[in-house]
């Protein structure tokens, strides 16, 4: 760096005037020192056009200095007559001095330098002369900016070269990860915010990029809009019509439209080509048991390979009966029933919940229920539904899990329902002829029915008391959603919704209901298979029903039907 000095030799008068042109020359040599750094792209775009204004500030300079110069020669310029001239310049110069010390100093690139610009700006609003040249500078260096912005805004195009835009893209991510893995974040992900964003664009940031990822689902499923249609006058905007305003009303204006548009062709490729309400209908008639009689086909027709041990189970034969069944119940009407499909997990019920579980997480009461657990087919049985992109935005891999946990949990509760309901039925035919007439069989077949009503109730309190009004709920809200980001949000919080309703966010009254539902089945499997039976272990499987129910009823829980569920009868054990 050059350091300027008076000759100190020099007539004291003359001297103190000689020095008020120091400042002028540090000035100038700063901006010659950004022009000759920081034109290289390698500092990015934002610094490029940056230094080409600065370019020009200092031919304009270099143009005054050749008109005094000429002055000169003419003999007529004295030294009180160049301060005249240089001294309008001495502010403007030390101000723009300052904000590229600031760049090179601290090294910034993209929004860093706008912001810096931008803080010199509001700085200067006092001062006319120093505010204008600023802001020659800050719409010079918006200019590239903008134009990342409108690519982005209109087309959904993520050019930037030398990471400054607001914008970071994660080309690691694919969108197949939706449907594969539970943990995947491809929406939240594969495009998100810089760190640093301009301070005039704060507020908007998340619009922005939101308006950007609507375009890039719209264009990978070929049902790209044009940035002509979005310009009232049928005329596309140029990245140039984007010029810095103070105001900011144009650019915000211009993002509002962008996300406007893009959201709406966005939501009308779902509900149109994709049919996305269509597709949901279909994952709630197989998964939460809408117009469930392809699932009494399927478990009349089933039973038997469902209650084999887990190493005796044949998916294929499953799958061949599940068709079967789909194929002869009323969902053979289903458009997209070729998507359902079932099959055997390795992974408990219980393991899965366990990710999902808000209340009362504790490790030693999980490891009982997974010991508890069932190793037959019902247990290991599960759904599975074919998801494509794009409608695997709204159904990824986790939200999938989550229709298989409630899934999961009525399947249980209607296998056991046709159980104990063949058990009763069994106890009835012995009683018709005769031949089990006693008080312990009376006793018997009240504790079945009490089982039967617990279970009925259960099963309307999960599918008519909670599903069905929380999913009219969610159909009025998906059609009147503005963006994919609401449908997304309130599909999730529906399922959440009914998972916490159905006790299977909260491990205490889960592991009750998941107890009780063991003793009734094992009440069940006793009286299909035990022929001559022993009172004594009937009354001691009554006693335990009626504890936990009992325990259940006193956790004070939103389920009314569990107070006509409590046991009132003299042979209740």
């Amino acid at each position: 760096r050059i350091t300027f000095v008076v000759d100190p030799s020099l007539d004291s008068s003359l001297r103190v005037l000689a020095e008020k042109f120091v400042p002028i020359c540090v000035s100038l040599q700063v901006l010659q020192v950004f022009i000759e750094t920081r034109f290289d792209y390698k500092y990015g775009l934002v610094n490029h056009a940056l230094a080409a204004m600065v370019k020009e500030l200092v031919w304009e300079w270099r143009l005054l200095v050749s008109q005094m110069e000429s002055i000169l020669q003419d003999g007529k310029l004295s030294l009180h007559a160049l301060w005249y001239y240089c001294q309008p310049s001495l502010g403007t110069l030390k101000t723009v001095s300052d904000i590229l010390t600031r760049v090179i100093n601290e090294d910034l690139h993209g929004a860093e330098v706008l912001n810096a610009v931008y803080a010199s700006l509001q700085s200067n609003k006092g001062d006319q002369d120093r505010y204008d040249v600023v802001l020659s500078l800050m719409r010079a260096s918006c200019r590239p900016y903008f134009k990342m912005l409108k690519s982005w805004l209109y087309e959904g195009k993520f050019d930037d070269p030398y990471s400054e835009f607001l914008i970071i893209k994660e080309n690691d991510i694919r969108k197949e990860s939706l449907t594969e893995n539970i943990m995947s974040s491809y929406w939240q992900q594969c495009y998100s915010l810089r760190d640093s964003v301009p301070h005039f664009l704060e507020g908007y940031t998340h619009k922005i990029l939101r308006t950007g990822k609507y375009w890039n689902v719209v264009k990978e499923c070929q049902h790209s809009e044009t940035a002509a249609a979005l310009d009232g006058s049928g005329v596309a905007l140029r990245p140039e019509d984007i010029v810095y305003d103070p105001n900011n009303r144009n650019l915000l204006a211009m993002v509002e439209k962008a996300f406007n548009v893009a959201s709406q062709s966005l939501l009308s490729f779902l509900h149109e080509k994709v049919d996305m309400v269509g597709r949901l209908r279909s994952i709630k008639r197989y998964f939460l048991l809408d117009q469930g009689d392809f699932l009494m086909h399927f478990m009349d027709s089933a039973g038997d390979e469902l209650e084999k041990d887990v190493s005796e189970v044949s998916v294929r034969r499953l799958q061949s009966l599940f068709e079967l069944a789909i194929k002869t119940s009323t969902s053979a009407a289903d458009l997209y029933n070729e998507d359902a499909f079932c099959n055997i997990s390795s992974i408990s019920l219980v393991d899965l919940l366990s990710g999902f579980i808000r209340k009362g997480h504790d490790s030693g009461l999980l490891e009982r229920l997974e010991a508890s657990e069932r190793n037959d087919g019902v247990h290991i049985f599960r759904l599975d539904y074919k998801v494509a992109w794009p409608f695997s935005l709204v159904v990824t891999r986790k939200t999938l899990i989550k229709y298989q946990l409630i899934f999961s949990h009525l399947f249980q509760f209607k296998f056991l329902e046709r159980k104990l309901a063949q058990a009763w039925r069994e106890q009835q035919l012995l009683r018709q002829q005769r031949l089990d007439g006693t008080e312990s069989s009376l006793r018997e077949s009240l504790l079945c029915k009490e089982m039967l009503h617990f279970v009925n109730n259960y099963l309307s309190f999960m599918t008519f008391e909670t599903i069905e009004p929380k999913w009219q709920a969610l159909e009025q809200k998906l059609r009147a959603a503005a963006t994919i980001d609401e449908v997304i949000e309130e599909h999730e919080a529906f399922l959440d919704s009914v998972m916490e309703r159905c006790l299977l966010l909260d491990l205490a009254p889960y592991a009750l209901v998941k107890d009780i539902k063991n003793a009734c089945l094992s009440y069940g499997n006793y009286v299909l298979r035990a022929h001559n039976r022993d009172s004594s272990e009937v009354m001691e499987m009554g006693a335990r029903f009626h504890r936990l129910l009992r325990d259940l009823v006193d956790l004070n829980l939103d389920m009314n039907f569990l107070a006509s569920c409590t046991p009132r009868n003299p042979y209740s054990g």
